[in-house]
């Protein structure tokens, strides 16, 4: 069995508020990080390491969701997700998503097109097939103490 990608891979977390502003706000956003995807890719980067961008109150900069399907106003919309994921694809680099928790998040992220997805119950970028069989577990585990 060989490693997976990731083991020898160069991943850059890029942490969206403060990455690349493209409007001038003060913040950084998605299109902002579109932007520098050729230079990410000119340095040698393999992959992108995305921290959550969903809808929040930004009372912890992000890490507290409110809506894990959906993009804060803050950096941008889900065109703008779809359109970085695109140009990293065409670019030759890897999109991880982090932030799973649930399978809606795994499914919103899958259609967005992420080679890979974390979560704070995970550790290492795994297939979005392994969490959703782990994340199904975790329910079926629930339920059953629930009762």
């Amino acid at each position: 069995m060989s490693d997976p990608w990731w083991r020898h891979a160069v991943t850059y977390q890029v942490y969206v508020r403060s990455f690349a502003d493209s409007d001038g706000d003060g913040v950084g956003d998605l299109p902002g990080i579109t932007s520098r995807l050729p230079y990410l890719r000119d340095l040698g980067v393999d992959a992108l390491w995305i921290t959550p961008f969903y809808t929040s109150p930004q009372h912890d900069h992000g890490y507290d969701v409110a809506d894990y399907v959906d993009v804060d106003p803050l950096f941008g919309t889900l065109a703008d997700a779809d359109a970085l994921v695109a140009t990293a694809h065409d670019l030759g680099l890897r999109v991880v998503g982090e932030g799973v928790e649930d399978l809606d998040t795994l499914e919103a992220l899958r259609k967005l097109g992420c080679d890979e997805v974390q979560g704070y119950r995970l550790c290492p970028p795994v297939p979005d097939v392994e969490l959703r069989a782990w994340l199904r577990h975790q329910v079926v585990a629930e339920r059953s103490v629930a009762r």
